[in-house]
């Protein structure tokens, strides 16, 4: 999942990261979700904000011009 949305918002600033995240949850959810799965989808959620805005910030201070996924 993080590398699903890494791999697609972190290069592109149009995305929004809530909607590619949440399109993924749905595109795998072949199980109900409990109560604690959801506390934690939400939890990571906005983990993903954090590494994205922080990776995105580091950028700026970068002369690396190409990245590199897996």
């Amino acid at each position: 999942m993080f590398h699903h949305v890494l791999e697609k918002c972190l290069d592109n600033y149009e995305l929004d990261i809530d909607k590619v995240y949440d399109d993924y949850i749905k595109s795998t959810d072949t199980i109900e979700l409990t109560n604690s799965d959801t506390f934690f989808i939400n939890f990571l959620k906005k983990e993903i904000h954090f590494i994205i805005e922080t990776i995105r910030e580091q950028y700026k201070h970068s002369k690396h011009e190409k990245t590199l996924h897996e």
